[in-house]
């Protein structure tokens, strides 16, 4: 079926999915089958399930009906594009087939698997959806930046790199505990807090927060000592508190002072401040409640708990204060406020009363749109409103009732493009990172809009911060940063190990297979399990229990039972005691071939062609015999197969623009068993190549500019392209794409910026056509020299003796006695004058080297400078050396040492 034909099938014919995942064959069998690793990092209730695109995509397909043929075909939404799926048996009792997709090949997001067969002259297909996330490159960016001692930049960032890592905990427990260690030993002394040097109560909040979403406890010291802090600095009280208001007089006259404080015992109370004595009043704290004392005289009031802490000293004739919240400030305990940072504490393992108390003041701080929906704080902060959803949902105290509220707000304010926030990357990260949190632990699953949405711009963003530097694995140059980005993109990072071939044919007496690690992952402790049905059937010859990311094993299967029947099942591989990859295995004894050509299209110039076969076989060795149906091409007709790859030589009777389908078919024999292996192959002919170039190396060793030719050998248009292959600094050249017309040709000028440097590289040019490559070395050496002034009475005792020599060299120096004097009288000159010279015969040529030479050596210069003057003049090595032959050695002493150098 054409391809118009597939998508036409995908349009129109009926969809029925099915959404069981299974391992094994049993009840009704029609449907196509994940075959997935059972791994805790892989997310199954996921709709559609989630892979990443460093993951190979196993499946079975069944149908009901024995014998009736089926296909299979991999479909990328993005484009429309799709993938013809090799299928092998997989199952001897019923019709079902397996098959692999390796999803790296493919850019897309959206995949569907579709099942295709005919029943009834009815066409019938099943479907599969799968998304396909992006490998995200965040934590590879976090593991590659933890420093030797444990830490990351600063005691924020490592508490962000520990929770990242601590998604993998079995994994990076060594790294985890160096970053642990690190917060120990980098925190202050005295009251175990952040920063080291002056602690702060936003920065230990946080800290504490990132390591309780971690998921440590407090048999760190760092956890335990971080909430005994925290406590320590919260603006907490109960309500039987007596606290002591202590004034004193500040001048030595009686003060008349008013005291108010609306707790229903004190309101309005007047009294005298008698120096030297001081008065003092008993308070019970109670949040919000303003205190008020006012005075006809200045005074010193100091506020102090019943435990002796002072809560503040003022000096003035109008106090003015209100009460704290059970909240925590920024800066300074019973100072004002801060959301931030109390929604930070509330997260960590702090004690249920004073969580409850820290939850009653953030439900006080909710605030309503006209619609309804509700934010936390005065400025509408989204990363607040966020932490708060992402606190209350996981509390049982005071604020789980407004969590759907708060989260309707967050939903409403989300971006079009996925995020939150406003300004650069850096600044939406983070509200982007809170939110999800908040959305996640609010009930929305990845498969909704809002988390998919979000992921799609962290992807994007990422994407384009690699494109911008080059790389494609980076992540920002922010630890918390990138882990707020991990939030975001859990699902697209995770141990993978990776099979070639994806699946196992066993059709011999052992196979060869490799293992692959695409990731940063350190697989320390791996283990091999075959399914039952191979035990005591398949062995490993030699198991490797470690694999390095980024990094592959090879693995020899060996089969202990020489005739076993036709069996199919997995080798599990796990690390850790998590299964990281699940192989599918077929042990067959019977002859099995496949064969397809390698390349959709083949492009061919001139009359020879070389036309490649992937093929998938057994252990035996197939004689086949080709038919080709086009009587003009032919090919050799006796083959035998024993690889898993078939090379055609084809040749044409006449070189001819053409563009045709040609057929054929192979008919192989092994075992006494027979195959017919049809094929065709759309074929676009061209009488020659298409291009031919001028010259074959460009050296550059001046100022000058240099020009290249590029001429079109077929009797039809070109497109060419043509680029550096790596980018020049001091060359002015822009990739440019030419159509050449027939037989024509065309220039190309690199504009040299070299001036006054010195400057050695070496790099390409490189040209293409039809999907036809060839490159032109571009080699530069560039020496900045002085200029030398020169005596003119020296100058012209040269030219004296240089007519003296060219009379002597015959009729050809005598003739060019007057280009050769504007050589030394103006540097431009001698460009034109040479490319006369390379139009000499080859006796003139000769003398024209030796009179350069001559010349040059006069001037004092080097032998390497001398022939790379001639090698760019147009001379060739030959040329050089046949010249330099005929003269003796030790009068043009032009020798190996720079011929060698040259070259």
């Amino acid at each position: 079926m054409g391809r118009r034909g597939v998508l036409s099938v995908l349009i129109f014919a009926v969809m029925l999915a099915s959404c069981t995942i299974a391992y094994e064959i049993k009840g009704s069998i029609e449907g196509i089958y994940l075959i997935r690793p059972d791994s805790k990092y892989i997310d199954k209730s996921n709709v559609p399930q989630e892979y990443i695109s460093l993951e190979d995509l196993n499946f079975y397909a069944c149908v009901e009906e024995p014998d009736i043929p089926i296909k299979t075909s991999v479909v990328c939404m993005d484009d429309n594009s799709f993938t013809d799926i090799n299928m092998h048996k997989w199952s001897d009792q019923y019709n079902c087939y397996i098959g692999s997709f390796n999803a790296q090949e493919r850019d897309c997001r959206d995949l569907r698997i579709y099942l295709i067969y005919v029943k009834d002259g009815e066409t019938i297909q099943r479907e599969k959806k799968i998304k396909v996330n992006r490998f995200s490159s965040m934590l590879d960016h976090v593991y590659r930046t933890q420093y030797s001692d444990g830490g990351w930049r600063d005691a924020t960032e490592t508490a962000a790199g520990i929770w990242v890592l601590s998604n993998y905990r079995d994994i990076f427990a060594e790294r985890i505990d160096l970053g642990m260690r690190w917060l120990k030993l980098n925190r202050n002394n005295k009251d175990k807090c952040w920063p080291d040097t002056d602690c702060s109560i936003a920065t230990t909040a946080k800290i504490m927060a990132y390591l309780t979403l971690a998921g440590h406890e407090d048999k760190y010291r760092v956890i335990h000592d971080g909430l005994i802090y925290l406590e320590a600095m919260q603006n907490f009280f109960l309500p039987d508190d007596v606290w002591n208001l202590t004034i004193f007089p500040f001048e030595p006259y009686n003060t008349s002072c008013i005291l108010s404080y609306n707790n229903g015992l004190l309101l309005n109370e007047s009294f005298w401040v008698l120096p030297p004595r001081s008065t003092s009043f008993k308070i019970n704290p109670v949040p919000l409640v303003p205190l008020y004392v006012i005075c006809d005289r200045n005074i010193r009031v100091n506020l102090s708990t019943q435990l002796g802490e002072t809560v503040f000293i003022y000096e003035g004739d109008n106090l003015s204060y209100t009460m704290p919240d059970h909240c925590w400030s920024r800066d300074a305990k019973w100072g004002a406020c801060d959301v931030t940072t109390t929604v930070f504490a509330t997260i960590s393992n702090i004690s249920d009363d004073r969580k409850a108390k820290a939850m009653n003041y953030l439900v006080s701080q909710l605030h309503a749109e006209r619609s309804g929906e509700q934010y936390v704080g005065h400025n509408k902060n989204i990363s607040d409103s966020a932490l708060f959803v992402y606190s209350a949902a996981n509390s049982q105290f005071n604020g789980s009732g407004n969590v759907s509220s708060v989260a309707a707000w967050l939903r409403y304010k989300q971006n079009n493009n996925g995020s939150w926030g406003s300004g650069s990357t850096y600044e939406m990260i983070y509200p982007t990172g809170y939110s999800i949190m908040g959305m996640m632990k609010a009930g929305f699953n990845r498969s909704h809009e809002v988390i998919s949405d979000a992921d799609d711009w962290v992807v994007n963003e990422e994407l384009k911060f690699s494109q911008e530097v080059g790389t494609e694995y980076v992540g920002w140059n922010s630890t918390e940063m990138n882990a707020l980005a991990y939030i975001v993109l859990k699902n697209n990072a995770r141990p993978i190990l990776k099979s070639r071939p994806m699946t196992v044919l066993m059709d011999q007496e052992s196979k060869l297979i490799e293992i692959y690690n695409p990731t940063t992952f350190r697989m320390t402790d791996v283990a091999y399990e075959f399914s039952d049905n191979l035990k005591g059937v398949l062995e490993i010859e030699k198991e490797r229990k470690e694999i390095e990311p980024y990094s592959y094993i090879r693995l020899n299967l060996k089969r202990k039972v020489a005739e076993t029947g036709n069996l199919y099942g997995y080798l599990s591989i796990s690390n850790l005691g998590d299964e990281t990859a699940k192989i599918p295995i077929i042990i067959t004894s019977y002859p099995k071939l496949e064969m397809k050509p390698k390349e959709k299209s083949l492009v061919v110039f001139g009359t020879t062609a070389k036309l490649d076969f992937n093929v998938i076989k057994t252990g035996h060795s197939f004689q086949c015999t080709l038919t080709l149906e086009d009587q003009e091409v032919s090919a050799a007709s006796q083959y035998t197969i024993t690889s898993g790859s078939l090379s055609v030589d084809l040749t044409f009777s006449k070189a001819e623009r053409l563009e045709k389908t040609y057929k054929g078919k192979f008919e192989c024999q092994a075992a006494g068993q027979s195959f017919i292996i049809p094929f065709a192959i759309p074929i676009s002919r061209y009488s020659s190549f298409p291009f031919t170039y001028r010259p074959e190396e460009i050296f550059v060793n001046d100022t000058a500019d240099r020009v290249f030719y590029v001429k079109n050998k077929l009797d039809e248009s070109l497109d060419v392209g043509v680029s550096f292959v790596k980018s020049q600094a001091f060359f002015e050249f822009v990739s440019q794409d030419k159509t050449i017309d027939p037989e024509q040709e065309v220039n190309f000028t690199i504009r040299n910026k070299a001036q006054g440097i010195n400057f050695t590289d070496s790099t390409q040019i490189e040209i293409t056509a039809l999907g036809q490559k060839k490159t032109i070395p571009f080699r530069v050496d560039v020496t900045a020299e002085p200029e030398k002034v020169t005596n003119p009475l020296v100058l012209y005792s040269i030219i004296a003796l240089l007519l003296a020599l060219l009379i002597g060299s015959g009729v050809a120096g005598y003739y060019y006695r007057k280009q050769i004097l504007a050589l030394f009288q103006k540097k431009d000159n001698t460009d034109l004058i040479k490319m006369r010279i390379k139009k000499l015969e080859a006796k003139e040529k000769e003398t024209a080297i030796l009179n350069m030479v001559k010349i040059m050596k006069m001037l004092k210069k080097e032998d390497l400078t001398i022939r790379r003057r001639l090698l760019e003049e147009g001379f060739t090595e030959k040329e050089i050396d046949s010249a330099l032959a005929s003269e003796n050695q030790e009068e043009v002493p032009l020798g190996e040492a720079g011929k060698k150098s040259v070259r």
